[in-house]
C-alpha cells in the first residue's frame, strides 16, 4: 500500500509543478508583454513629446507669420491712406491748374487785345508822322540864311507839332490806357559847338510849357541824349531832320539801341536852296532799360 501510494503523490506533485511552471511561463509572458507595452508606450510618449515640441515651433512660426501679416496690413492701410491723400492733393492741384489755365487764357486774350490796341495806336501814330512828313516835304524856301528865316519857314511845322503834342497829352489824360511814348524836338543846330560828326545828339529841347517841350509818357525818361525804355515791348521808333543843301552837301542820321544801329537815313544835295528832310521809322522790339540815341552823319 505504501509503495502504491507514493507514485500517486509524485504524480500529483509533478502535476502541481507543471501547473506552477505553466503559471510562471504565463507570468513571464505577461511580463514580456508588459515590458513591450511599456517600451511602446515610452516610444509613443517620446513621439508625442517631439510632436508637441514641433507643434510649439509651428505655433511660434504661426505667431510670427500673424505678426508679419498684421504689419503688412498696417503698411497697406497706411499706403491706402497716403494714396487717398495724394489723390485729394492731386485733385486740388488739378483744380488749381485749371484755374491757372483759365486765367492764362484770359490773360492771353487781354494780351492779344492790348497787342491789337498797340498796333492800332502805332499805326495811328505812324499815320500822323507820315502826314507830318508829307506836310514838311512841301516846305520850299528861297533862302535860309539865318535862324530867324529858318524859324519862319518851319512855323507851319511848329503848329503841326503842337497839335501832335496836344493829341498825345489828351490820349494819356482822358483816363484810357496809354502806352509808353517819347518824342523830342531839336533846335536849328542839333550838334553843339564842342561836338563833331558821329557824336550822340544831346542838344534837345528839355523845357516845359512850349510846343517843342518833350513828350515823355508812362515811364519814358530822357537824359544826356538818350531815351530809356521803361518796359519790354514792340515800339514804333522814328527820326526826322531837316537840312539845307546850300549849307551842307550831305546829311543823315542813325538811331542806336545800345550799340546796335536800328535806323539809318541819309540824303544828298538835289537842288540848291531847297530845304530837305530825312525820315526813317519802323517797328522794333526793345527790352526794359534799353536806351535810344541819335547820331548825325554829315
Amino acid at each position: 500500500k505504501v509503495c502504491l501510494r507514493k507514485p500517486q503523490r509524485l504524480l500529483a506533485v509533478k502535476a502541481e509543478l507543471n501547473n506552477v511552471k505553466s503559471e510562471l511561463q504565463s507570468e513571464r509572458e505577461k511580463r514580456i508583454e508588459l515590458q513591450y507595452t511599456q517600451n511602446v508606450t515610452s516610444r509613443v510618449q517620446e513621439g508625442l513629446i517631439a510632436k508637441s515640441a514641433q507643434l510649439d515651433d509651428d505655433v511660434g512660426n504661426l505667431h510670427d507669420v500673424a505678426a508679419h501679416l498684421n504689419t503688412s496690413i498696417g503698411n497697406l492701410r497706411s499706403t491706402v491712406e497716403s494714396n487717398k491723400r495724394e489723390r485729394i492733393e492731386l485733385q486740388d492741384v488739378t483744380s488749381v491748374l485749371r484755374e491757372v489755365t483759365t486765367k492764362l487764357q484770359a490773360d492771353s486774350s487781354l494780351l492779344n487785345q492790348s497787342s491789337n490796341e498797340l498796333h492800332k495806336k502805332c499805326s495811328e501814330l505812324a499815320l500822323e508822322v507820315g502826314q507830318l512828313q508829307n506836310f514838311t516835304s512841301d516846305i520850299n524856301v528861297d533862302s535860309l540864311l539865318d535862324e530867324e528865316t529858318f524859324k519862319l519857314s518851319i512855323a507851319p511845322l511848329q503848329l503841326q507839332m503842337a497839335k501832335l503834342n496836344v493829341t498825345c497829352r489828351r490820349r494819356c489824360e482822358n483816363g484810357t490806357a496809354c502806352n509808353p511814348l517819347a518824342h523830342l524836338y531839336g533846335p536849328q543846330y542839333l550838334l553843339q559847338a564842342n561836338q563833331s560828326k558821329g557824336d550822340v545828339v544831346t542838344n534837345w529841347y528839355t523845357g516845359t510849357g512850349q510846343w517843342f517841350s518833350p513828350i515823355l509818357r508812362e515811364g519814358m525818361t530822357y537824359s544826356d541824349g538818350y531815351i530809356t525804355v521803361p518796359k519790354q515791348g514792340v515800339y514804333y521808333v522814328y527820326g526826322q531832320l531837316f537840312y539845307n543843301p546850300s549849307w551842307i552837301a550831305f546829311c543823315g542820321f542813325r538811331i542806336e539801341a545800345g550799340r546796335t544801329i536800328v535806323l539809318f537815313s541819309s540824303g544828298s544835295q538835289i537842288a540848291e536852296e531847297e530845304l530837305r528832310g530825312q525820315y526813317s521809322g519802323q517797328m522794333i522790339t526793345l527790352n526794359e532799360g534799353e536806351t535810344l540815341g541819335m547820331r548825325i552823319e554829315s
